[in-house]
């Protein structure tokens, strides 16, 4: 008994160290805009997921800050705009981005209107918002997670447990 309560002690001691080497990859929103932009962006790091052609498909949140164009142009639509959110594509390279779809939301963050983007692919501009966005996809990518990695780290986990319980046997 006393040897089946260490090893769930050693399991439940190596689960939590592995949470703890991936606790940043809970945070949600992570700001990509400068400070002194109009347009205040962030990442939803939680929606990343790569794409079968390498590119990376991620929700990103701009909030318009008065005096930017778009911001002007939205108020004398909807009055009652807020922000948005925008579903884009960083290619494989982070040299492009791909808008597919913008939904505009109210200042009570009820959907106003939604908008299916077909741009296709645009090069980033240099000192731009899609470079910053791209370039903190880059940064951020390794919060992509698939479905094989958490299976794997599952299984190290009972992996370890077992090779204990062989040790004190």
């Amino acid at each position: 008994m006393k040897n089946i309560l260490i090893v769930l002690m050693l399991i439940f001691s190596f689960a939590i160290s592995v949470s703890a080497k991936e606790s940043d990859s809970n945070i949600r929103w992570v700001k990509v805009s400068p400070d002194n932009s109009k347009r205040i962006v962030y990442l939803d790091l939680q929606t990343m997921q790569e794409q079968p052609d390498g590119s990376i498909k991620v929700w990103t949140k701009f909030y318009e800050t008065e005096g930017s164009k778009d911001y002007d142009a939205r108020i004398k639509k909807f009055s009652n705009y807020k922000y948005e959110k925008v579903l884009l594509f960083v290619s494989k390279d982070y040299s492009k981005l791909n808008l597919t779809k913008l939904i505009l939301y109210s200042n009570d963050d009820q959907l106003l209107k939604e908008y299916t983007l077909t741009k296709g692919w645009e090069d980033t501009v240099p000192d731009s918002i899609g470079e910053a966005i791209s370039l903190n996809v880059k940064k951020y990518k390794k919060h992509i997670k698939s479905d094989k990695s958490r299976n794997q780290q599952s299984g190290d986990i009972l992996r370890t447990g077992l090779n204990i319980l062989d040790i004190i046997h």
